[in-house]
């Protein structure tokens, strides 16, 4: 059996799931691969603040029963430079790496390329002869490190040549692939329809036309009345915006077959050129006024001199809108299943026969023999201990939790998953990292066979989130209960107050802090409250001290009953009380004030107190910024007096 690995920069974007359409459906009659894909983002992300976790998968799978890769590179250089992404993949080799559209500087590796020329030469002759157009600008996407974008800049300025059109600098805009920017750059340079001096314009990508489109609308222009506009890559908006759009169709999904028919050859040892040309085709639309605007069916175009409909994709886009629906009902399931994570135990042995999804076939889990930490800056080391907690395969009915058994512990660089149990089906999976933060806990990999991968990656990331949730409440549980055992064995004359049964200040200080770094070792934040009881003095002195002490020993008992065992209760000093709470979270404050004022007037009750039990409640929140114990107690205290001036102003 042969492991390829595909990476991609995220698998929401339709470019790169047509890709992976043409690499899967090369491999699906072939009974001797399996396909590992994996969403890796770019190394360093600044996309979001932990995203860098991602590019942890790429370490991943460098294993050695890895046997070459399939990178779909364009995908990643809207964001990173081909030198630096290049750079960072030079570690896969000597195995086989196939580049999807650009050659990457990598031994042993391959490409497949779109060749656009031909295709801008037809546009231009087209613009010229048929709309005796003479002045042509171009949308370019300077702003980011495409090859493939200065590829068809080039193509653009020869076709101009060729065809006898005068280039025009002042006919240039730059942008990054993306509508909102491509309306912004286009606003900035031409102020009003008068400054516009061209009558067609080519775009870089489907998108860039469409914010050119709506740039127009803004100035009071319509397309292609007024200009005519191209876009590049015929993806779903070229039919769906209004115009549709002229276009090029670079024929994506057959990228994705010849990358794959590459790395196929070369790991069969067939002597094979190391490239593959694809070529380019233009697409005549609405928006350069060759479909009329009455058209009703958006998938019309020009063919041979006619109006064609497309019935294949025609049919394609009604499917995939009668899909739709059941595709949000599966998410919504999957969201509310994070409701309901409990412990990790549990939550795995509800998962063997329901992973929450139809689509999924397989689902392996595994977790390093100890998380790894990864700052941003950081480089990836795979551990060499990691452990198959769970794999469950419906379609054979084996169904095993391997939580707490030894004997799948295994060696993630040599294989992903063990090979008994990786070999089982031949198939596509897929491969995400388990982080929450900084914290990198292992990965999932699940088989799969739809073609959704938008949604199979929406799929990985809930059901990654909703693992580390039941991961983090089986760990805090954990600690709970050695926390507690720790707590009991305390001397109770060192660390335990005598009259209320509770701790000391001595041991709230020694164990709170120790309850917050644990609480944030895990990524959970929470409270430190300082309480006291309201007017003690003025029950030592109307009913006596031995009822002052019965009403600090009943104040205990409120906070016992109304705070978590897991949460940490003391005695501070006379009518003073501090409590740690862990993840409670500072909106519910109202709620926990009024549910200890109901707990004073039910236990004042049940013991016949000549009073009503009162308690003033301070709340200060801690996190990563603001961790010491002292002064979060500082803080909870002047919480604590701005209630007690509150409640005087309401006596008064």
């Amino acid at each position: 059996m042969k492991n390829i690995a595909v990476l991609v920069y995220e698998l929401t974007i339709e470019y790169n799931c047509t890709v992976l359409d043409g690499i899967v459906d090369f491999f699906e009659k072939k009974d001797d691969v399996n396909l590992i894909i994996s969403p890796v983002n770019i190394p360093l992300s600044n996309s979001s603040e932990f995203d860098y976790q991602y590019w942890s998968s790429v370490k991943v799978l460098n294993s050695e029963n890895i046997d070459a890769f399939i990178v779909i590179t364009n995908s990643f250089l809207s964001n990173i430079s081909l030198d630096t992404l290049t750079d960072r993949l030079k570690k896969l080799s000597p195995k086989p790496v196939i580049s999807v559209s650009v050659p990457l500087n990598i031994p042993n590796s391959g490409y497949t390329y779109v060749a656009c020329e031909n295709a801008y030469n037809k546009i231009v002759e087209h613009l010229v002869q048929k709309h005796g157009c003479s002045k042509i600008g171009f949308f370019t996407a300077a702003m980011t490190y495409s090859k493939d974008a200065e590829d068809r800049f080039l193509a653009y300025k020869k076709a101009l040549k060729n065809n006898g059109v005068e280039f025009n600098p002042d006919f240039i805009l730059d942008g990054d692939f993306t509508p909102g920017v491509a309306t912004e750059k286009f606003l900035e340079k031409f102020k009003t329809k008068e400054d516009i001096r061209f009558e067609a314009i080519l775009c870089a990508n489907d998108f860039t036309a469409v914010g050119v489109i709506n740039a127009l609308e803004k100035l009071g222009m319509k397309c292609p009345q007024d200009l005519k506009v191209f876009g590049f890559d015929d993806t779903e908006i070229a039919l769906e915006c209004f115009p549709t759009l002229s276009t090029i169709n670079q024929n994506i999904e057959m990228t994705g077959k010849e990358a794959a028919r590459l790395a196929y050859d070369i790991l069969l040892g067939n002597e094979t050129k190391r490239s593959s040309l694809i070529e380019a085709k233009p697409i005549f639309r609405q928006s350069c006024s060759c479909v009329e605007l009455s058209a009703l069916n958006t998938c019309s175009l020009i063919s041979e001199g006619k109006v064609i409909v497309d019935e294949k994709r025609s049919l394609n886009r009604l499917a995939n809108y009668s899909e739709s629906s059941s595709n949000f009902t599966t998410i919504y399931s999957l969201l509310n299943r994070m409701d309901t994570a409990t412990e990790l135990p549990v939550y795995l042995e509800s998962m063997k026969y329901d992973y929450g999804l139809d689509y999924v076939a397989e689902l392996s889990i595994v977790l390093y023999k100890e998380p790894v930490v990864v700052e941003k800056d950081d480089i990836f080391v795979v551990p060499n201990e990691a452990k198959l907690i769970f794999y469950s395969n419906r379609g054979i009915r084996i169904n095993k939790n391997f939580f707490g058994e030894e004997d799948y512990i295994f060696n993630p660089k040599k294989e992903i998953i063990p090979k008994e149990f990786f070999d089982k089906d031949r198939g596509r999976y897929i491969l995400v990292p388990l982080y929450n933060r900084k914290i990198n806990y292992g990965y999932i990999v699940y088989l799969f066979y739809a073609h959704n991968y938008s949604l199979m990656s929406i799929y990985g990331k809930i059901l990654s989130n909703s693992l580390l949730q039941a991961y983090s409440n089986y760990k805090n549980s954990q600690q709970r209960e050695n926390l507690l055992q720790e707590n009991q064995s305390l001397s109770v004359t060192a660390k335990m107050d005598e009259l209320s049964k509770l701790l000391n200040r001595r041991a709230f200080f020694e164990y709170g802090q120790k309850t917050i770094n644990l609480s944030l070792s895990m990524d959970r934040d929470g409270c430190v409250f300082f309480c006291d009881l309201d007017g003690l003095k003025t029950i030592n002195d109307n009913f006596g001290h031995d009822m002052g002490d019965v009403a600090i020993q009943l104040i205990a008992q409120v906070l016992k009953n109304v705070f978590r065992e897991s949460d940490l209760v003391a005695r501070l000093s006379g009518d003073e009380f501090g409590i740690i709470a862990p993840s409670f979270k500072l909106q519910n404050l109202e709620n926990l004030r009024q549910k200890i004022a109901e707990e004073n007037e039910k236990v004042s009750k049940e013991n016949n107190l000549p009073f009503i039990l009162s308690l003033s409640v301070g709340c200060a929140e801690y996190g990563h910024d603001n961790s010491n114990l002292s002064e979060i107690l500082s803080k909870a205290d002047e919480k604590l007096y701005e209630e007690k001036r509150r409640k005087h102003g309401k006596t008064n």
